[in-house]
């Protein structure tokens, strides 16, 4: 009973450390919004995705 409910406790740790995380990558794309143009936000996206597939290969 004790193991169940830590493992339960960690499992809701993680996932409000998962929303937090959410949410500064939402900040961050929001915030960089205002700070770049529409093209450079597609470019830097584009690049992004082509180093991500880059790294999975």
């Amino acid at each position: 009973m004790c193991y169940l409910f830590k493992t339960s406790s960690t499992l809701s740790i993680t996932n409000t450390n998962r929303k937090n995380i959410s949410n500064k990558i939402n900040y961050f794309i929001k915030s960089s919004f205002h700070f770049f143009g529409w093209k450079r936000k597609i470019f830097f996206f584009y690049y992004l995705i082509k180093y991500i597939n880059f790294i999975s290969i």
